[in-house]
């Protein structure tokens, strides 16, 4: 058979036998995460005497206004809602007993089940406590539990959500022989000092730490360059807020209207390790060149308890006239971009196009080099790149992204050309060590470009065939 839980508190004081002049007394409601006893996720609000200076007391009554729409009280056995009537008007608390430093015991009592009435945003529960001998058990206590109401959210609704009219204790009667107030009517009655801790401090700005120059990408795709270096107001924005220190570092939090956790570190960094992919086929046969681009990857993003990166790679652009035409020079190069038809409905082409390299639900899982400090390198190789002079100086923008739950998280953006990279790596030390194959693929790329097999010789060439017969 159910019964009533209670919670067992230890109070070593003096026994007062007598009600002493009132002093202060401080009574606090606050918020604290709970689970059922059948092991389910839930809240409760705790009512704790936090001050107490002197007086002790044989009876309590709170009442309590609260918008049920926003909190649902629910049983601490196992998380349903009661119909807060009989019996079960008592399930969403646990009261307090108390030892009192003597060899007795004794429990809260109820003259009555706590009085509900359930009416959308002005709900209200009316709970009357009182000891069963008052000199067995006057209690003078500090930072004492009396009672507790268990509760959960509405759906979709967070303690962030709550507003002053959503849980306020109107009334407290506090005392033995002597009677003391919160709420009375006749405010020189009104001695109790009440904090409530369940409606949240409101909050004037949430911060990141920036060093001047990041840029900060707040979750409604609107961005930014950090002046200075220091705290960056991001504004109160709910959501994913990503601060990227250029080509180096990237720190991603998550916002939840009070508070900004960081929760992945470097999820994808794009670099400027730019090369080509010459013709010789890989291990599974793919034979095709290309421009590669190569960003640096934290796997941990993927292993976040409730912020997993569950896809990764890039997105990539060419910036030709109709890119330009449809998207505009000063383009943002993200999955807008990638959903932009710049063809026809019969033959669609896309702005952008997207390229998967980790995928949790595909079991896709491409990784270039595994580097010693964690970072894995992830390349990603642009084909089908014209080899005119057109397509080789046409320039090529690729931008790495990571997708937690619907949300999208972006590195910086890369923009070269394939001839810019043929030329840096014609001039580059090491091209004389380069295959035969990556020598002739950068050699058709910088021939693409016209006057560069035509420059002016810097030697006179002189034949002398015909003078040694």
């Amino acid at each position: 058979m159910r019964s009533i839980k209670f919670m067992i508190a230890f109070v070593l004081a003096t026994v007062v036998l007598a009600v002493s002049a009132f002093a202060a007394v401080s009574i606090d409601f606050s918020v604290e995460t709970a689970t059922t006893d059948t092991g389910a996720e839930c809240y409760k609000v705790v009512v704790s005497q936090t001050e107490d200076t002197g007086a002790d007391w044989r009876a309590l009554q709170t009442k309590i206004k609260f918008n049920y729409e926003k909190i649902v009280p629910i049983d601490w056995y196992d998380g349903s809602v009661p119909s807060y009537t009989g019996e079960a008007a008592e399930y969403p608390f646990v009261f307090s007993s108390f030892k009192n430093g003597r060899t007795s015991t004794g429990e809260l009592q109820r003259p009555q089940v706590p009085v509900w009435t359930i009416n959308g945003e002005n709900s209200e529960v009316i709970v009357e406590l009182y000891w069963p001998s008052f000199e067995a058990y006057p209690i003078i206590a500090n930072d004492t539990v009396i009672y507790e109401m268990y509760f959960k959210y509405a759906d979709g609704v967070t303690n962030a959500d709550l507003v002053d009219d959503d849980f306020n204790v109107y009334f407290i009667e506090y005392g033995s022989t002597a009677k003391h107030f919160y709420g009375h009517e006749d405010a020189s009655k009104n001695d109790i000092v009440v904090t409530n801790n369940v409606i949240p401090v409101p909050v004037t700005a949430i911060t990141v730490p920036v060093v001047a120059g990041d840029v900060v990408y707040l979750q409604d795709g609107s961005f930014a360059t950090a002046a200075t270096t220091g705290d960056y107001n991001v504004l109160l924005t709910a959501g994913y807020v990503v601060v990227n220190t250029g080509k180096t570092a990237q720190k991603t939090y998550y916002v939840d209207g009070r508070n900004a956790a960081l929760i992945h570190t470097n999820g994808v960094v794009a670099t400027d390790s730019l090369t080509l992919r010459d013709r010789t086929p890989a291990a599974d046969g793919n034979d095709k060149n290309g421009l590669r681009f190569v960003i640096n990857h934290n796997p941990e993003s993927r292993n976040s308890a409730e912020h997993s990166a569950t896809e990764m790679g890039f997105i990539m652009t060419a910036e030709t006239a109709k890119v330009i035409e449809a998207c505009g020079e000063n383009y943002v190069l993200d999955m807008t971009m990638v959903a932009t038809n710049i063809g026809t409905d019969e033959k669609p082409v896309y702005a952008a196009k997207k390229g998967v390299a980790y995928s949790a639900a595909e079991e896709v899982d491409i990784v270039y080099n595994k580097t010693s400090d964690n970072l894995w390198q992830i390349a990603g190789v642009f084909y089908g790149i014209p080899v005119t002079e057109a397509g080789v100086k046409t320039t090529i923008a690729s931008r790495p992204y990571y997708k937690v739950g619907d949300t999208y998280v972006y590195g910086e953006t890369v923009k070269s050309t394939l001839y810019d990279v043929a030329v840096a790596l014609s001039e580059d030390e090491s091209f004389e060590f380069a295959s035969q194959s990556m020598k002739d693929y950068i050699q058709e790329v910088l021939g693409a470009v016209g006057g560069a097999e035509d420059e002016l010789p810097n030697e006179l060439m002189i034949n002398l065939d015909g003078l040694f017969d």
